[in-house]
């Protein structure tokens, strides 16, 4: 008969292997395919998006995002490049969004700004990130002030399920929450 088994067990941690999947576009609870976009339209204090044919979103209070992340920008150079949101909007409320157009474009330069015209529009361009991660380097203006980074990955309850950088101090202020 055997006596027990002695052998020290193997405590090591188990390498955390999940990758989060960021195939496709997000757009709400469903994800866009090869050939789709997603149309994100204004609906009251929120947002409303559906995945279309590429090229068919409507520019009557419709934007088109064809990106979500630098996963879908390969060839778009960081830090400055890649998946950039522009967003001009009016209105009141979280970031100011009752009305406004918009669009989220892989491209090689997208300048972090936001302005606003002293009459409830505003303009805000970002790149979108799915962690801080791909925030690194990146820099931009608020209401033209000195360059600061824009160096967290951010959520706004305006944005739906789309996070994009800004300075980590935007953190609390119209209902943007950063992660750590």
């Amino acid at each position: 008969m055997a006596g027990p088994d002695l052998a020290t067990p193997d405590l090591r941690p188990i390498a955390d292997l999940f990758m989060p999947d960021f195939s496709g576009v997000s757009c709400g609870a469903m994800t866009c395919g090869t050939g789709q976009e997603c149309c994100v339209k204004p609906n009251g204090m929120t947002i409303s998006s559906m995945c279309v044919s590429a090229g068919t979103c409507d520019g009557d209070a419709g934007a088109a995002f064809v990106c979500d992340g630098p996963e879908d920008c390969p060839n778009s150079m960081a830090p400055a490049g890649g998946c950039c949101v522009s967003i001009d909007g009016s209105g009141g409320g979280d970031a100011g969004a009752l009305a406004g157009n918009g669009s989220a474009l892989c491209v090689d330069h997208c300048p972090g700004t936001v302005t606003t015209d002293g009459l409830g529009g505003f303009t805000a361009h970002s790149k979108l990130c799915h962690s801080k991660v791909d925030c690194v380097g990146y820099t931009g203006t608020i209401f033209g002030a000195a360059t600061v980074k824009f160096e967290a990955c951010c959520s706004s309850t305006m944005a739906g399920a789309y996070t994009f950088c800004a300075p980590s101090a935007a953190a609390g202020t119209a209902g943007i929450t950063c992660a750590p």
